[in-house]
């Protein structure tokens, strides 16, 4: 699962921060023309199976911070995308669900 943020009109550019709740992998990635490259990827604990994970992207200026069950677990800089929409992401090929969105301007 994976939120979006500062998506063009096309689709092809934005960032992605996802979490796999059953390796407890989170990472961040830019992606630009449709090809990604890795900003920063962090190993939490993983989640039980009965857990509903909690993922939060806040992207203010060049300032990116991507936050799992509350706690900062990425905190970089990167000024390649200044605008755009959001969104939510699931891998090719699974299922994903999302509950309680909350989008907001900062």
């Amino acid at each position: 699962m994976g939120l979006l943020a500062r998506v063009n009109a096309a689709g092809t550019n934005y960032y992605l921060a996802t979490l796999s709740p059953s390796s407890g992998v989170v990472d961040l990635r830019k992606v630009v023309n449709g090809a990604a490259s890795q900003l920063a990827s962090k190993q939490i604990a993983a989640a039980a199976s009965s857990d509903w994970p909690q993922l939060r992207l806040d992207v203010t200026g060049d300032h990116l911070q991507v936050f799992a069950g509350g706690q900062t677990v990425i905190d970089v800089k990167d000024p390649s995308l200044a605008d755009g929409g959001v969104g939510l992401w699931a891998g090719a090929g699974s299922t994903a669900c999302f509950g309680e969105v909350y989008v907001q301007t900062l």
